[in-house]
């Protein structure tokens, strides 16, 4: 099966927080017009938010699965250190796959340290899609999420 073409790109911007802790927009759109994405298996529900302290503690071995309320074509995924690799396929409405896995590495993320005691490096990466999609399939060896969200398609 085909599928759709995704592209992987690293982050541009981020903007936090004074505190650091609280992500105010990624790629330079408000979070509030930002959908986050849903995990699927319990291990990763740490992301499901904009906080930047909720991140899965530890790598996760196997899939992820990230659901979106409404179609998107751009998932924006922040990742603790920006240090791991994997596969990634889109998911359509009853998340099933679309297509074949592509690689992502981390050269396809941008890199943010901050000084602030306890807070992780954070890598930042742009997925976009040719076609609406409904999830994002994570496949990685050692993954550790910090948070998942999208542009909703109108």
């Amino acid at each position: 099966m085909l599928g759709p073409v995704l592209a992987v790109e690293p982050s541009v911007d981020l903007t936090v927080t004074g505190d650091r802790r609280m992500i105010l927009s990624i790629q330079g759109i408000d979070v509030s017009s930002l959908i986050l994405g849903s995990s699927i298996a319990d291990q990763a529900k740490a992301r499901d938010d904009f906080v930047l302290d909720n991140v899965q503690a530890g790598d996760i071995d196997g899939v992820i699965l990230t659901a979106f309320a409404q179609p998107v074509t751009t998932i924006l995924v922040l990742e603790k250190d920006g240090t791991d690799s994997g596969m990634l396929r889109p998911l359509d409405a009853q998340g099933l796959p679309l297509g074949g896995l592509i690689d992502f590495a981390t050269s396809d993320q941008s890199q943010w340290t901050f000084p602030v005691p306890g807070l992780w490096p954070i890598g930042g990466m742009v997925i976009t899609s040719e076609v609406r999609v409904y999830g994002l399939e994570v496949s990685s060896s050692r993954v550790d999420p910090m948070s998942v969200s999208a542009v909703p398609t109108p």
